[in-house]
């Protein structure tokens, strides 16, 4: 990660991190409920991305929910908070029909259980596992957008093709 690709310290607008880990778990526990209640649908048309996968860029919310180096630093100590957010990655890509585990479509998903077109939100939820260092997860949102890119899905997203920027991230490390 370089520092023109996350802010120093907390923008203004921030709400801080005791209330970013607050809408975090909560958004968790209605994944949690989403999955018992196999209600994929709820993953599909809610809005949570901000604070389920927290990213150091602005969104609708302005950056009331981006995160800075300071609170990246911080959040990357707090082991309960990194298990959580591991854990909506799993359940995001579970309601997408894909295993993290294997790395493949799961076998048996239900109709619901399928893309549903957001490529911002699958950007966002591994641009949150890199920069956090959970790297099953964001080794497991790569895979799935890599098969579904395969498949012929488009990740543009306002003039940009999110795809690109996650492969052309990922063969920086290399």
């Amino acid at each position: 990660m370089t520092s023109a690709e996350i802010l120093p310290r907390d923008h203004a607008d921030f709400v801080g991190i005791e209330k970013l880990k607050e809408a975090h778990f909560l958004q968790l526990k209605n994944f949690r409920n989403w999955v018992s209640t196999a209600n994929w649908r709820m993953f599909h048309g809610s809005h949570y991305d901000w604070w389920a996968f927290p990213i150091s860029a602005p969104s609708s919310y302005g950056f009331a929910y981006s995160i800075s180096e300071e609170t990246l630093a911080k959040l990357k100590n707090d082991q309960d908070f990194l298990s959580d957010l591991a854990e909506g990655a799993h359940l995001l890509l579970l309601s997408w029909g894909w295993d993290y585990k294997t790395n493949t479509p799961i076998s048996g998903a239900s109709e619901d259980q399928a893309w549903a077109q957001w490529p911002i939100r699958l950007y966002k939820c591994w641009k949150s596992m890199r920069l956090f260092g959970c790297e099953i997860e964001e080794q497991a949102s790569f895979q799935y957008a890599t098969w579904i890119h395969g498949l012929g899905e488009s990740f543009e997203y306002q003039g940009s093709d999110l795809f690109v920027g996650m492969s052309e991230s990922r063969s920086k490390d290399l």
